[in-house]
């Protein structure tokens, strides 16, 4: 199954373990996101080092780890797929997410409800994908 990750079920995986983390290491997963991710990923570092609890090096070590199991999409493949995201939900902060699933054709997984709120990709919440892979009921 292809899925494009969101920031927010990264960032929960970064700061505890959970069912977000078993999923980045499923292996039936075909996991990516735009680049876009490490950029928020950058502007919420301190926070999300807070509330992760680890030693900055830890936290490191963890967000490589996490990383190497998502293809991170270049730019210029998203980008010709923004403006069709654009239309589809509200929030400029979503459309890299949906650009690159589009340009990936994939799934996405995110919680977030304006992604869900879109009928062309399916979404997936982390608790949908969970059931779907039986690591719940």
């Amino acid at each position: 199954m292809r899925l494009t990750v969101d920031a927010n079920v990264f960032f929960a995986a970064l700061i505890r373990s959970g069912l977000s983390r078993r999923i980045l290491f499923h292996p039936d997963l075909d996991l990516s996101s735009p680049y876009f991710l490490l950029d928020e990923v950058r502007k919420y570092r301190s926070v999300l080092l807070a509330k992760s609890r680890l030693p900055e090096a830890e936290f490191d070590d963890a967000m490589a780890l996490f990383l190497s199991q998502i293809e991170l999409v270049p730019k210029n493949a998203v980008l010709p797929y923004v403006p069709a995201a654009s239309q589809l939900v509200v929030d400029p902060k979503d459309w890299p997410y949906l650009a690159c699933a589009l340009a990936k054709d994939s799934e996405i997984l995110s919680n977030d409800p304006h992604l869900h709120a879109q009928k062309r990709v399916t979404v997936y919440s982390v608790n949908q994908l969970a059931k779907t892979l039986s690591l719940i009921r």
